[in-house]
């Protein structure tokens, strides 16, 4: 093969499958920590029952009977409600750092170990979905999240260039960014999985609900899970509508790792992917309630926005967008370095700033006006100060708008306005606390001292550049060892030729156990289900009444023993999985924590007749209706746990 053939070869191999665009792993880190806080309210909202000792799963339990032999968790010194709040609280802030992208890489870290514990502390209310975000966040551990739109970007660019005077802001390079692609082995690995991900899932879904076209109709009619919308919608669905959302979901998930790991019209083939997967897992999230699942998968869809997507975006915003000038007082040390971080936020270049003496009024009446604002030529011409004058410039600034509306409220710009005079009035103070001029830049647009540039990088000069050719080696290595590893896992969990089936060394199944880096992709699969079950707690109280502390917090409606499982349930995720494995054999060793969770029903109402004195404990099963019915029927209840076993 002629050289010029094979380095254009591995050039396309290097774009399409070892790069990517810096502003999309920006966007990605954003949207993953979104994924992660959001998966943190859901868990918060059940913290006493499933995250306290007083809870159904005490922490000793899990410790002496875990699901898998190897575990991690810190949230296991967690015992009681108070020191769990404080968890949450610590793990919060971890993830508004990663959304924020301060200290990035250190968070990345710490992000792992949060979902981690968070999952391990609860493995018995765990699906695919917190498989997914483990998966996504081992795997992007090894790219720089935090090179654009995070803080880190924003401090390192105001401390590599050292603008003194207004006229630097526009000389100093300050609105340069780092748009070199990332280039490395942790991209493949991403775009495999989550290929892998959904080929497997297509690759389980064999049974006959799936190729009868029945399967979305047993789905809808899973009440622990189905929303109103899904409630709404079975209601309505003929057996060709269920057919027709059937194989559209099938066909979507068999195309998605063709269009993702197609070398030819990769930019379209990835569009196309973003646009179908996301409104088919929309479609999920509207319908049923799978946990965190179709956000996990979400979050991955960022990762495949290209560098073209990212210039056509930029170049539509500028064209929408308008030109406002901006007037500041440049002998303030607040005020300008306000401005050098607006010159760093203004990536669409509509902003030009200027020192007060460049305002078109007299000299007093611009020092007057600058003294107690900024000032915004508006539309129209307007001048426009303080709320409104912020308001302006934010809407000039990428998804500015977004925060600017609320400053066009009457009572949030009255607020606005008096906060911005009170920060107005003391500026000066401001900036000789923060240790910037708080007079005496000189007001001429003619530069006087020249903006100092960074010298030479650290990573120049020999011995540092050695330390990073081997770090990134050394990150390299770990996620080509990853991939190994990964690939133990997905032929021992999956539907694979015999061939290709070996016996995972210990090491490597241990690199997959504590992080919980499971790849069982098979949800729904074989077959979607045709009973649904949930479970009931007949328990008598001290003065002789019936009550059901389970369904009282765990459902929506109360459940009865002798009736099919009524419509939505509401469970939620962490419900659902308790109430699907408690039952089984193998969870008896659970059976205390539900035991002694029953009989404190007196401690969380706070009524001393409710103290319980004898229960039964009912696994409830019925039979979905067929496509054309609507009730369920044949209701079964089976009693697998009392007090007096």
């Amino acid at each position: 093969m002629p050289k010029n053939v094979l380095g254009r070869l591995q050039q396309l191999c290097v774009d399409r499958y070892l790069s990517i665009d810096p502003r999309s792993l920006g966007l990605f880190r954003v949207v993953l920590a979104l994924v992660l806080l959001l998966d943190l309210a859901r868990r918060a909202a059940v913290l006493p029952h499933f995250y306290t000792n007083a809870g159904l799963v005490p922490n000793h339990m899990i410790l002496w009977s875990p699901a898998r032999p190897r575990i991690f968790s810190f949230l296991f010194m967690a015992s009681h409600q108070g020191e769990a709040v404080l968890c949450f609280v610590l793990i919060a802030l971890v993830f508004m750092c990663l959304l924020l992208g301060f200290r990035t890489k250190l968070v990345q870290v710490l992000s792992l170990l949060c979902v981690v514990s968070l999952n391990s502390r609860i493995t018995i209310g765990e699906n695919g979905g917190d498989m997914a975000l483990n998966s996504l966040c081992i795997w992007t551990l090894f790219l720089p999240l935090g090179r654009r739109f995070s803080l880190d970007a924003l401090f390192a660019s105001l401390a590599a260039r050292q603008e003194r005077e207004p006229s630097h802001l526009e000389h100093s390079g300050a609105r340069r960014v780092e748009e070199r692609p990332v280039v490395s082995l942790a991209v493949l690995a991403v775009l495999l999985q989550v290929s892998a991900v959904y080929f497997f899932n297509v690759v389980h879904k064999s049974g006959s609900t799936w190729m009868d076209g029945t399967a979305v109709h047993y789905t809808l009619h899973q009440d622990r899970i189905a929303t109103w919308f899904g409630v709404w919608l079975r209601e309505r669905l003929t057996l060709q509508g269920s057919q027709a959302l059937t194989y559209t979901t099938l066909a979507i998930e068999a195309m998605a790792p063709i269009l993702i790991l197609s070398p030819f019209y990769t930019e379209w083939t990835r569009r196309s992917a973003i646009v179908l997967l996301t409104v088919m897992h929309l479609g999920f999230a509207l319908c049923v309630d799978v946990g965190i699942f179709s956000f996990s998968m979400l979050a991955y869809y960022p990762l495949l926005v290209s560098r073209a997507d990212w210039q056509w975006l930029k170049s539509a915003m500028q064209r929408l967008g308008r030109e406002r000038v901006v007037y500041f007082d440049a002998s303030c040390g607040l005020c300008f370095q306000t401005a050098r971080l607006l010159v760093r936020m203004d990536r669409l270049r509509l902003l030009q700033l200027l020192p007060n003496d460049r305002l078109p009024l007299s000299e007093q009446a611009a020092r007057e006006v600058t003294e107690r604002s900024i000032v915004v030529q508006g539309k129209g011409g307007r001048w426009l100060t303080r709320s409104r004058a912020v308001s302006e410039l934010m809407t000039a600034l990428p998804l500015g708008s977004l925060a600017a509306w609320p400053l066009k409220m009457p009572l949030v710009r009255e607020l606005a306005d008096w906060a911005y005079d009170r920060v107005a009035r003391n500026r000066r103070g401001i900036s000789v606390w923060f240790g910037w001029a708080a007079c005496g830049l000189p007001s001429s647009s003619e530069p006087r001292l020249a903006a100092r540039e960074p010298s030479q990088p650290a990573s120049l000069r020999p011995a540092s550049q050695y330390l990073h050719r081997a770090g990134r080696w050394t990150s390299e290595a770990l996620v080509l060892l990853w991939l190994v590893v990964a690939f133990g896992e997905l032929q021992q969990a999956n539907h694979v030729p015999g061939w290709m089936r070996y016996r995972q060394p210990d090491f490597f199944q241990m690199l997959v156990d504590y992080p919980r880096a499971y790849q069982p992709w098979a949800m729904f699969a074989p077959e979607a289900p045709k009973k649904d079950m949930t479970i009931v707690v007949d328990a008598v109280t001290q003065d002789g009444r019936h009550v059901d502390p389970y369904n009282e917090v765990a459902s929506r409606v109360p459940v009865r023993v002798d009736a099919v499982v009524p419509d939505r349930l509401g469970q939620g995720q962490f419900w659902t999985g308790y109430s699907l494995f408690i039952p089984r054999k193998d969870y008896r060793s659970y059976y205390g924590g539900l035991d002694g969770w029953i009989r404190s029903y007196h401690e969380r109402t706070g009524k001393p007749g409710d103290r319980i004195v004898r229960y039964k404990v009912y696994e409830l099963w019925d039979t979905s209706p067929l496509p054309g019915e609507t009730a369920p029927h044949s209701p079964k209840a089976t009693v697998f746990a009392s007090s007096e076993r």
